[in-house]
């Protein structure tokens, strides 16, 4: 009896060491597999994520800002200054959902052209101060607000100053009234075959009339009473937009001996736009008379249009009276540009 419980004990050890190993066994046969799935079937992927097109914003402003939040609304007319430059700054906003890297300064390509807007081949055209301003080359654009690698998608952007010439065409009147002028910004973004945005912004040039005839002086020399002095002349010069005329007014003369040479009773003083020398009297003169009286001369003095100044000449005579006055005498010409 005890023999036979000693044999079953034996064959239940044997099943339950049989187990064991039987179960030791797979547990590496599955690791064996694994491993070899592991090492022999990893499989790669790759994806190419469609470049987006950029958006742009584009406004005009008088002023500079280091964002476009600072900058103060831009009226819709634009006053040039008298013989300078009139600054203006264009600004706003790009954005590319595949990142703002994309279009900053470094990596993309930009353009700016401020121009009439009824030139012929538009923002194509060539540099020219009275109708056509470019930056191809970026030379003053800034871009701000971009955190490289950020997950930012826009940035500002500000072109600036443009210097407007005091002869840019005026779009207000004359001319071209009919049109205007248009801010034009284009991004082309960093990708290969990227996407091109562009905007624009549109605004008037107010027409300025304006002269420059200051820090000259007429010196009609020792007159005889009754007597007509030799022609002086000064030059003057526009320095607007607009072609001129000239109102010609002066100051009644005061001399030496206490006296007044009343020009609005008194023809002392003449002004023409033609020399007439050869005359002895005032007679192809028109008469300048005092403030309130002025005379206005059909000059036609274009407007600049290059480098070159737009210039012309007025020519003066006195006429001392024939009693009265006495020693020297001097009075003040005033000149206003008035459009023709």
């Amino acid at each position: 009896m005890a023999l036979q419980q000693n044999t079953e004990r034996e064959k239940r050890m044997h099943i339950v060491y049989g187990t064991m190993f039987s179960v030791i066994a797979l547990a590496a046969l599955v690791a064996v597999v694994k491993t070899y799935l592991d090492s022999s079937n990893t499989v790669s992927q790759d994806a190419t994520v469609t470049n987006a097109t950029p958006s742009i914003t584009v406004n005009l402003s008088d002023n500079a800002a280091s964002t476009t939040s600072n900058y103060s609304d831009a009226s819709s007319t634009v006053t040039l200054t008298e013989n300078s430059t009139k600054n203006v700054y264009v600004h706003g906003t790009a954005t590319d959902t595949n990142g703002c890297d994309d279009v900053t300064q470094a990596n993309a390509t930009w353009d700016l052209v401020v121009y009439r807007t009824s030139l012929a081949g538009t923002s194509t055209c060539s540099a020219d101060n009275t109708n056509c301003y470019k930056d191809a080359s970026e030379s003053t654009l800034t871009t701000s607000g971009c955190t490289a690698g950020g997950s930012d998608s826009g940035l500002n952007y500000e072109y600036g100053p443009v210097a407007l010439q005091f002869y840019t065409d005026a779009t207000d009147a004359s001319t071209y009234s009919g049109t205007d002028w248009t801010a034009y910004v284009t991004v082309d973004d960093a990708n290969t075959g990227g996407s091109v945005a562009s905007s624009t912004d549109t605004f008037e040039v107010a027409s300025t009339n304006a002269l420059n005839a200051s820090g000259q002086t007429l010196s009609y020399g020792s007159v005889a009473l009754g007597a007509l002095s030799s022609e002086q002349n000064i030059s003057v010069k526009n320095v607007g937009n607009r072609q001129i005329d000239m109102q010609v007014s002066s100051t009644d003369f005061s001399c030496a001996n206490s006296t007044t040479i009343d020009l609005a009773t008194v023809d002392a003083l003449g002004a023409t736009t033609t020399s007439r020398s050869a005359s002895t009297t005032l007679t192809d003169y028109g008469k300048v008379r005092n403030s309130g009286g002025e005379i206005t001369l059909d000059r036609s003095l274009t407007k600049q249009t290059g480098a070159a100044s737009s210039s012309g000449s007025l020519y003066f005579r006195f006429a001392a009276p024939s009693s009265g006055a006495g020693g020297a005498c001097s009075a003040t010409v005033t000149l206003t540009s008035v459009a023709e």
